[in-house]
C-alpha cells in the first residue's frame, strides 16, 4: 500500500512537466504548419497571373508570417505584394514594398535573395522608363553575387541590363551582357538550383532567351536564329499558361516577320497576340496595336492603320508610358507623311521629339524626315536646324549604332521611293480620265488644240529650262553658303568645349586649393592654437592647489574661466579635425562616410540610410577626398533645399570603377533649369567629377525626390 501512495505522489508531480513538453511540441508543430502555409501562400502569389488574386495570396502570407516570425517568409511575402502593385502601375506602393523586401533579406544574408530584391526594384525603374535608376539597380544585384556559384538570379540580371543597355543605345554593353548571360544557361540545365522547381527554372531561362533573341533580331538581324529560339519560348509559355510572356513572344516574332519583310506573318503574330487582350502587360498590348498600324499602313490600309495608332497612344498615355507614346506620335507623322499631308505630319514629328524618344536611332530617323519635309515645303532655314541636330545625333552614335541607323534609313528610303511610284501611278489614272472626259471636246478642235499644244509645250521647255538653270546656280550658291556656316559653327563648337572644359579645370584648381588650405589652418589650429591653450591649461594647474583660499566670489569666476578654457580646446580640436578631415586621412573614406551619416543623423535633420560595397582597401588620398567632398555637397544641397525627410547614401566599388548614388523623398526640382544655370555647388561638383574622368547623371522631377548617380573610373594603381 506504501510503494502505491509513493507511485501516486511522483505521477502528481511530474504531470505538469509532461504537459508542459506536450504543450511545446505541440507549439512547434504549429509553427512549422504556418511557415508551410507561407511558403505555399507565396508560391501561389508568384505563380498567378491576375494582380488580385496575387495581392490577395501575399496578403495572407504576410499576416501569417508576422504571427509566425518567420522573416524570410515576410521578405517573399513583400517580394510578390510589390509585384502586384507594380502590374496595375501603382508605381510608389510597389516600390515601398520592394525596398521593405530588400532591407529584411539583406538582414537575412542570403545573397541570391538580395541579388533577387534588386532585380525587382530595376523592373519597377524600368517600367517608370527610368533606365539610369535600373541599371544601377541591376548593377548592385550583380554586385551582390559576386562570390556566388552560378545562380538563375545572375541570369535573369545579367539579360535584364542587356536589354536596358540595348534601349538607351549601348550595343556593345548589352552584347556582353546578353553573352554573359547565356553562357550560365548550360551550368543551370546540367546543374538546376535545389531552391527552384523545374517549371520556374524553365520560365527564367525562357526569359534569359527571349532578351537574347530581341537583341539578335533587333540590333544584329540575325532573324533565323532570333525566329527559331522565339518559337521554342512560345511553346515553352504555351504549355506553362504564362499569357504575359506568350503575348511577348508573339510581338517579338511579328518584329521577326517585320523585319524579313513578311508582313501578312507579321500581321498575323499581332493579330493573335491582340486578341489576348487585358490578359497581357499594357505596355505589350499597345506596342501590338502600334506595330499593326505600322503593316496596316505599309499595306494601304489607311484607315486601320491611324485607328491602331490612336488606340496605342491612347493607351501608352494613360499608362503614363510618356516615351513610347512619342514614339507613336512619330508612327502618325509618317501616317501624314504617307498620305502627303506634310503640314499634319510636321506637327505629329514635332510633337513626338517634344515629348522625349529614347531610342536615339529612332530619334535619328525622326529628325531626318522632319528636315526633309519642310525643305520640301521650301522652309529651308527650319530646315537646316533639324538637319543640324541630325547630324549632331549621328556624331554621338558609335560605330555599330551609325550601321544600324543607315540600315533603318534605308528601309525608310525603300518606303518613300514606293509612296513616290503610288503618287505617279494615282497622277496617270487621273490624267487617263481627264483624257477620256475630254474626247468630245478635242475632236472638234483638234487641229487648233495641236498648235496650241505645240506651242505651249516649247514655252513651257524653255520655262522649265530657264527654272532648272537658276535652281541648280541657287542651291550650289546655298551650299556654299552651308558649307562656311557649318565650318564657322564646327569651329566656335570647339572654342566653347575648350573654354568649357578650361573652366571645370579652373574651378577644380581653386578647390583643390581650397581642400589644401583648409587642410594647413587645420594643422595650424591643432598643433598651434591647441597646444597653446594646453600650455595656459597647465599653468593654471597650480592655483587648484590654493583654490579654496580664495574668496568664494574669485572661486566661482576662476571655475568659470577653466570651464570656458576646456570648451575652447574641444572647438580648436573639432574645428582642426573638421578642416583637415582627420579620420578620412588616418581610417579612410568608408569610416569619414560613416562620420558624416553619424553626424546627420545625430542632428534629427532627417534619417540616413549609408550603404558601401568592397571599400575596405584604400584609395589614394585625392581620389578619397574627391568623392568625400561630393557626397558632403550633395548631403548639403539636400539637407538645404530638398526639404526631405529619408536620404540614401550608396557608393560602392564594382573593379575599376567607383559608383555614388545620393537618393531623397524631397520636392525635386526642374532638371534642364539648374543644367541652364547651376549653382556654386552644383559648378563645385561638376568640376570634380570633370577632373576624376567621372560622369554625373540627375534623375528628378519635382515632387518625386531626387536620385543623382555619379560613376568615377579608378586611377591605374588603385586598381587591383
Amino acid at each position: 500500500m506504501k510503494r502505491v501512495f509513493l507511485l501516486l505522489g511522483w505521477l502528481v508531480l511530474l504531470s505538469p512537466g509532461i504537459a508542459f513538453a506536450q504543450g511545446k511540441r505541440t507549439a512547434k508543430f504549429a509553427d512549422a504548419e504556418l511557415i508551410a502555409r507561407v511558403d505555399a501562400l507565396n508560391d501561389s502569389a508568384f505563380y498567378s497571373r491576375e494582380p488580385g488574386m496575387k495581392r490577395d495570396y501575399a496578403t495572407e502570407a504576410e499576416s501569417l508570417a508576422l504571427k509566425a516570425h518567420y522573416k524570410k517568409g515576410l521578405a517573399d511575402s513583400h517580394v510578390r505584394l510589390g509585384q502586384a502593385f507594380l502590374a496595375v502601375d501603382d508605381w510608389k506602393t510597389a516600390e515601398q514594398y520592394l525596398r521593405m523586401a530588400l532591407t529584411e533579406r539583406t538582414r537575412l544574408g542570403n545573397k541570391p535573395d538580395i541579388a533577387s530584391g534588386y532585380n525587382e526594384l530595376g523592373r519597377l525603374f524600368k517600367a517608370q522608363e527610368r533606365y539610369d535608376t535600373a541599371i544601377v539597380m541591376y548593377r548592385q544585384g550583380l554586385a551582390a553575387m559576386k562570390d556566388q556559384p552560378p545562380h538563375v538570379n545572375s541570369v535573369a540580371l545579367n539579360t535584364h541590363l542587356g536589354h536596358l543597355y540595348r534601349l538607351v543605345g549601348k550595343f556593345e554593353l548589352a552584347r556582353q551582357y546578353l553573352e554573359a548571360a547565356m553562357h550560365l544557361i548550360p551550368y543551370l540545365i546540367v546543374h538546376p538550383p535545389a531552391d527552384y522547381t523545374a517549371a520556374e527554372l524553365e520560365l527564367r531561362l525562357c526569359a534569359a532567351r527571349l532578351d537574347m533573341a530581341e537583341f539578335l533580331q533587333s540590333t544584329l538581324h540575325r532573324y533565323p536564329a532570333a525566329k527559331d529560339s522565339l518559337l521554342k519560348c512560345l511553346s515553352t509559355y504555351k504549355s506553362l499558361q504564362d499569357r504575359v510572356s506568350e503575348a511577348k513572344c508573339l510581338l517579338l516574332l511579328g518584329n521577326n516577320a517585320y523585319g524579313t519583310r513578311a508582313l501578312d506573318s507579321a500581321r498575323s503574330y499581332y493579330d493573335r497576340g491582340i486578341a489576348m487582350g487585358e490578359t497581357i502587360h499594357k505596355g505589350d498590348l499597345y506596342t501590338l496595336y502600334r506595330n499593326r498600324g505600322r503593316i496596316y499602313l505599309e499595306q494601304g490600309f489607311f484607315q486601320k492603320a491611324f485607328s491602331d495608332f490612336q488606340t496605342s497612344l491612347t493607351g501608352f498615355e494613360q499608362n503614363r508610358l510618356f516615351q513610347h507614346a512619342a514614339e507613336v506620335r512619330a508612327e502618325i507623322g509618317d501616317f501624314y507623311y504617307e498620305q502627303a499631308s506634310a503640314d499634319s505630319a510636321v506637327i505629329y514629328y514635332k510633337m513626338g521629339l517634344e515629348q522625349g524618344i529614347a531610342d536615339p536611332l529612332k530619334k535619328g530617323k525622326v529628325l531626318y524626315f522632319l528636315s526633309d519635309i519642310l525643305y520640301q515645303s521650301g522652309k529651308d532655314q527650319e530646315s537646316q536646324e533639324y538637319a543640324k541636330a541630325y547630324v549632331e545625333l549621328q556624331q554621338r552614335l558609335k560605330a555599330d549604332q551609325l550601321q544600324l541607323a543607315f540600315s533603318e534609313l534605308n528601309m525608310q528610303f525603300l518606303d518613300k521611293n514606293r509612296l513616290l511610284r503610288r503618287l505617279n501611278e494615282y497622277d496617270k489614272q487621273t490624267q487617263r480620265r481627264y483624257a477620256l472626259l475630254s474626247l468630245g471636246i478635242m475632236t472638234l478642235f483638234l487641229l487648233l488644240a495641236l498648235l496650241f499644244a505645240r506651242v505651249q509645250r516649247q514655252k513651257r521647255r524653255l520655262a522649265e529650262r530657264d527654272a532648272e538653270n537658276a535652281r541648280q546656280q541657287e542651291a550650289l550658291a546655298h551650299q556654299q553658303t552651308e558649307l562656311a556656316r557649318r565650318n564657322e559653327q564646327i569651329a566656335l563648337g570647339e572654342k566653347l568645349d575648350l573654354l568649357k572644359d578650361r573652366e571645370l579645370e579652373t574651378s577644380y584648381a581653386r578647390l583643390e586649393g581650397q581642400d589644401e588650405m583648409q587642410k594647413k589652418i587645420g594643422k595650424e589650429l591643432h598643433e598651434g592654437v591647441s597646444t597653446m591653450l594646453s600650455i595656459v591649461k597647465l599653468n593654471l594647474a597650480p592655483v587648484d592647489e590654493v583654490l579654496d583660499k580664495l574668496p568664494t566670489d574669485k572661486q566661482e569666476i576662476y571655475a568659470k574661466a577653466n570651464r570656458l578654457l576646456d570648451q575652447a580646446c574641444e572647438e580648436v580640436r573639432r574645428i582642426s579635425h573638421e578642416l583637415s578631415s582627420a579620420v578620412l586621412t588616418k581610417f579612410g573614406l568608408q569610416p569619414q562616410l560613416e562620420a558624416l551619416r553619424d553626424a546627420i543623423t545625430g542632428s534629427g535633420k532627417l534619417q540616413v540610410e549609408l550603404a558601401t560595397h568592397d571599400l575596405h582597401e584604400r584609395l589614394d588620398y585625392k581620389t578619397e577626398l574627391n568623392i568625400y567632398r561630393m557626397v558632403q555637397e550633395l548631403v548639403h544641397n539636400t539637407i538645404k533645399h530638398a526639404g526631405a525627410q529619408n536620404l540614401s547614401i550608396q557608393v560602392n566599388r564594382f573593379g575599376d570603377e567607383i559608383n555614388i548614388m545620393v537618393e531623397d523623398d524631397g520636392k525635386g526640382f526642374d532638371a534642364e533649369a539648374i543644367k541652364q544655370k547651376p549653382g556654386t555647388g552644383m559648378q563645385n561638383l561638376a568640376a570634380r567629377v570633370h577632373d576624376l574622368g567621372g560622369q554625373m547623371q540627375i534623375d528628378t522631377r519635382i515632387g518625386h525626390g531626387t536620385t543623382i548617380a555619379i560613376d568615377i573610373p579608378l586611377p591605374r594603381e588603385n586598381v587591383t
